[in-house]
């Protein structure tokens, strides 16, 4: 260790006073680039953290203001006790108490596919309220018109169960 130290003394005194400043404001120069390239990463995640902060404390503050509002924003599904029946059973009875009939069913192992008729738009929108509602969720929907008879509607759902 000394002698490298004695090797970097006689290095800086054989070289002239100005090359010695140099090398000594070069040496400055590249420590405070290093201290900035190592303290700026932290800066920046903590001016971004600083900044998630502020918009989450000024979002529980009007949680906080307008908790009347944000009460009334629950959805208007019926809390009802879910039957043990399984996923294309209860469909099927979903399906006939809105007044429609099942033209063909196709179950895979957490999905149905069904094909649905009636006369009426509104009981297939019923319907799917109450699909959302029962915790199955909607995948694909087709509704197709007859060519013959304008009145009837045919639709077909893939219904998933969510939860």
């Amino acid at each position: 260790m000394t002698d490298i130290m004695a090797v970097i003394t006689d290095f800086f005194a054989g070289l002239q006073p100005r090359e010695r400043l140099m090398i000594k404001a070069g040496a400055a120069v590249l420590a405070i680039t290093l201290v900035v390239l190592l303290l700026l990463p932290r800066w920046e995640s903590y001016s971004q953290l600083k900044h998630q902060r502020d918009t989450l404390q000024s979002d529980m503050i009007w949680l906080q203001e307008n908790r009347e509002v944000v009460a009334e924003l629950a959805n208007n599904c019926p809390k009802l006790r879910q039957a043990e029946e399984g996923l294309k059973a209860d469909l099927t009875q979903l399906i006939r108490r809105n007044q429609l009939e099942v033209l063909t069913t196709i179950e895979k192992e957490n999905l149905v596919s069904m094909a649905i008729g009636g006369s009426k738009s509104n009981h297939f929108l019923k319907l799917m309220h109450q699909i959302a509602c029962r915790g199955y969720m909607l995948g694909n929907v087709i509704f197709e018109v007859e060519d013959d008879d304008l009145s009837k509607i045919k639709a077909t759902f893939e219904v998933e169960r969510v939860n």
